[in-house]
């Protein structure tokens, strides 16, 4: 198979706006008074290429397939806007082999598989014109003379005069298998997946006085596994049973990224040898529970002032009688270090079937074995809630005070703007690890005969649930599937249905 594809896309905005509503019953532009203003803008895009599929087998035993794709860009420059993304997979059936016939009686099927492969990126979101200095203009905020708004044309900012495609790498080695006439099968992977000139922004000093321009800043490597193994059997003739079994684990690490000052992880900042969503934090030693702890404990000012008992007490791990953020460098991180990793490891799901007669049963676990998490800034994390201007009771009960000394959050302070107790630390750090029923299906099937004397054909009264139970090591009242975003906005809901089929 041989294919061309061709793409352009346009698109054209214009926009009106006036301060000044007569009368705000009005919402319409002709029912305004003042200064008017108008805006507009305008950009393209465009792809261009070729594309190929050569698959071969050879007697059911050996299998080629071969892809390729040869694709230009509008968003880079002339001389690297196009580029080549071949890739190849090959599988053997090892159990079509002449001299595996002894084994036929167990060995249903046997085959191993690699494959290499590249793909382009060339997505930049809206930036268009990425590789192009363009110089912005537009009116001030504010009123100068006359009434008017002074225009401006602003300095075209940094562009990359090397960029162009960001590339992803992938290798693969699995095996498939199935033995006892289809009782047991399943399925085995390793891969790794390398993203070379990672399209990002890279972190200049200030002093620059403009922004980073994309560039082809980074390489990551991914590498993991995954497998599924699925058990099946008919036990009897009226009880079927299978299960399905799926599990993965993946890590991703940075190999490249210039990083001279060595400045610790951030947003658009990395270091060589880096475990990407590294958690970077303060460990702690416990709750002050007098005043003479916090007197003989190391200084603690420059996180904050006025240390009391019942303040968090963190440790010095650097063993210089501070507590410090350092110069927020790998080679001085303070008393910081790597506490935990937002990465999900041992993601798993379990599917059961049983039928038995005229019933049959469904169930799917799923679940994560392990996640660090650390609330995202903002006024809805989890604790400390008066940050939103409530209090949650969960905290008033279990805030450290001087008769309850074993509760778990520290001393509450009234000013919002006292953070020195919610510093990135190891006592609240979660496990948002956990194991979840995510659907239960219970069903019955009515006998034909009470069916055909009352003129169905079929009818099935089934029962059907969602969420309906869970564990998770992590502190409620959170949800390990809910607080990626930050808030607490609405808790996991479960769903109950009942119902039936009939069919006439």
């Amino acid at each position: 198979m041989i294919g061309y594809n061709q793409e352009w896309g346009q698109n054209k905005f214009v926009r009106a706006q006036n301060n000044t509503l007569i009368t705000p019953l009005i919402q319409d532009l002709n029912a305004t008074i003042g200064l008017q203003q108008t805006f507009g803008g305008s950009n393209h895009m465009s792809l261009r290429g070729a594309f190929y599929r050569v698959n071969y087998i050879f007697d059911d035993r050996y299998l080629i397939e071969s892809n390729g794709r040869y694709d230009g860009t509008s968003r880079f420059p002339a001389e690297d806007r196009f580029g080549f993304f071949p890739s190849i997979s090959a599988g053997w059936r090892i159990s079509n082999e002449d001299w595996m016939s002894g084994s036929s009686n167990w060995l249903d099927e046997l085959k191993i598989r690699a494959s290499y492969g590249t793909l382009g990126n060339q997505l930049l979101g809206n930036n268009f014109y990425p590789y192009i200095p363009t110089m912005g203009i537009g009116q001030s905020s504010f009123m100068m003379t006359a009434g008017q708004r002074t225009p401006f044309v602003s300095p075209a900012g940094l562009v990359s005069p090397t960029l162009t495609w960001e590339t992803v790498i992938s290798q693969n080695l699995g095996i498939d298998f199935a033995l006892f006439g289809g009782k047991l099968s399943g399925a085995f992977d390793v891969f790794t997946r390398d993203t070379k000139d990672m399209l990002m922004r890279r972190e200049y000093p200030s002093i620059l006085g403009t922004g980073a321009p994309q560039s082809n800043a980074a390489d990551l490597r991914t590498y993991g596994w995954e497998m599924e193994l699925t058990y099946r059997n008919q036990f009897t003739s009226d009880l079927n049973y299978d299960v399905t079994l799926a599990l993965s684990d993946w890590q991703s690490t940075i190999t490249r990224f210039e990083n001279p000052s060595g400045a610790l992880p951030a947003s658009n900042i990395y270091y060589e040898g880096q475990m990407l969503n590294e958690i970077w934090g303060y460990e702690t030693v416990g709750i002050f529970q007098t005043q003479e702890a916090v007197d003989n404990a190391a200084d603690q000012s420059a996180l904050g002032a006025n240390w009391r008992p019942g303040d968090i007490q963190y440790a010095d791990l650097n063993n210089d009688g501070r507590i410090t953020p350092g110069n927020n460098t790998l080679e001085n991180p303070g008393d910081r270090r790597v506490i935990g990793n937002s990465t999900p490891r041992y993601s798993f799901g379990v599917n059961n079937n049983l039928q038995w007669r005229n019933f049959n049963l469904n169930l799917f676990f799923q679940g994560v074995w392990s996640r660090d998490h650390w609330p995202t800034s903002g006024n809805w994390t989890w604790f400390f809630p008066f940050n939103a201007g409530h209090v949650e009771r969960y905290f008033i009960e279990d805030s450290w005070s001087e008769d309850n000394r074993d509760a778990y959050f520290p001393h509450p302070h009234i000013s919002t703007n006292d953070k020195k107790n919610i510093q990135t630390q190891s006592r609240f750090l979660q496990n948002a690890g956990y194991i979840r029923l995510k659907n239960v299906n219970l069903g019955y099937n009515l006998p034909y005969r009470w069916m055909e004397t009352i003129g169905f054909q079929s009818a099935n009264i089934y029962f059907a649930g969602m969420n309906l139970w869970e564990y998770s090591p992590i502190r409620p009242p959170l949800d390990p599937e809910t607080i990626w975003a930050g808030a607490i906005e609405y808790p996991m809901q479960r769903i109950y249905t009942l119902g039936a089929r009939i069919t006439f």
